[in-house]
């Protein structure tokens, strides 16, 4: 029986010339490098909309992509055995250090290139468009609705555990800086940037991991899986939360990570009014409480105890770390 790995190459059109199964890839050497495949439950529409950002990102001088490669007929997936894979060349690299600020700043003007070279592109259609981005007014409203629920159900209760402690010490200041964010939102038209040209396509999952640093220095962008059509600022304020968190001896000032940004990828005051919305919205505090509370227990959870403390604890430094970029703004 042919192995795997070989069979699946043939399908793209290539010979390998050997193939390794290392965990759930199969690593081929071909005559012109290596190949790496591997078994994909992304939706084909899926597999597609990424193809589609990547060739665009290919086209335009932007070569630091994981291009899929494509069968004879231009399909950027094979079909075996009813299962579903993709197939890229394989590249020596390491996940970037976001906690190095030299580093940061180039990974920065790196995304920042990225986005701008999807300002303006036509992609084949999502299939699993959400709107929840687009309705962020309504979303943050909900979570406030979540939260006040929570509190009630806190002190609901004859004895509260160290979790409902939590919860009530720090409910008036997670719920006015909530309430701060909605009021960022109706001061400018969120509606009207969510649906702009910059709003093409958003990564969705930039990390350590995706951000890749080859042997040159290049840095190269991989794992479009989540990839969406979406505004560029969403994946600024995950790589600057990311950034922070890292608690590196140096944090680089959010005037100069996004000086570094606008620099490639301007962005206007209503959409530095946007970013300073969805920075200073306290997300991570509300997944925590909605699993505590929403989670049948017959003990409280001293971990989840601990991730509400340390995530409280970020959360007022990373607060401060925004306020003093925007608080001098015009």
């Amino acid at each position: 029986m042919e192995d795997l790995g070989f069979k699946i190459l043939k399908e793209f059109g290539v010979r390998a010339q050997s193939c390794a199964k290392i965990k759930y890839s199969h690593i081929c050497q071909v005559e012109d490098g290596v190949i790496a495949t591997g078994k994909t439950n992304m939706p084909h529409e899926k597999i597609l909309f990424a193809h589609a950002v990547k060739e665009h990102l290919f086209a335009n001088d932007f070569e630091g992509v994981d291009r899929f490669l494509t069968t004879p007929q231009g399909v950027p997936y094979a079909t075996i055995y009813g299962e579903t894979y993709v197939a890229s060349y394989y590249v020596q690299t390491r996940d970037a250090n976001f906690s190095c600020a030299d580093e940061f700043l180039s990974i920065l003007k790196t995304v920042a290139t990225m986005h701008f070279k999807l300002g303006e592109v036509s992609l084949p259609k999502h299939p699993q468009l959400s709107n929840d981005k687009l309705l962020l007014e309504d979303y943050f409203a909900k979570k406030i609705k979540d939260l006040k629920k929570y509190k009630k159900l806190a002190t609901g209760k004859g004895n509260l555990s160290n979790f409902d402690v939590l919860l009530v010490k720090n409910f008036q200041s997670i719920l006015e800086t909530s309430c701060a964010a909605i009021e960022l939102l109706q001061q400018v038209d969120y509606m009207g940037i969510l649906t702009s040209a910059k709003s093409q396509v958003c990564h969705n999952s930039l990390k350590e991991e995706t951000i890749r640093v080859d042997d040159s220095g290049q840095m190269r962008i991989v794992g479009f899986d989540n990839a969406a059509p979406g505004h560029a600022l969403f994946d600024l304020s995950a790589l600057i939360h990311r950034h922070f968190k890292k608690k590196s001896e140096k944090v680089l000032p959010l005037k100069a990570v996004l000086n570094t940004y606008t620099q490639t990828n301007p962005l206007n005051r209503a959409e530095l009014a946007l970013l300073e919305a969805v920075l200073i919205f306290p997300a991570k505090i509300y997944e925590l409480c909605e699993k505590h509370y929403t989670k049948k227990r017959a003990w409280e959870s001293a971990a989840m105890v601990d991730r509400l403390q340390r995530e409280m604890d970020v959360w007022a430094e990373y607060l401060a770390y925004v306020k003093e970029c925007f608080s001098g703004k015009s």
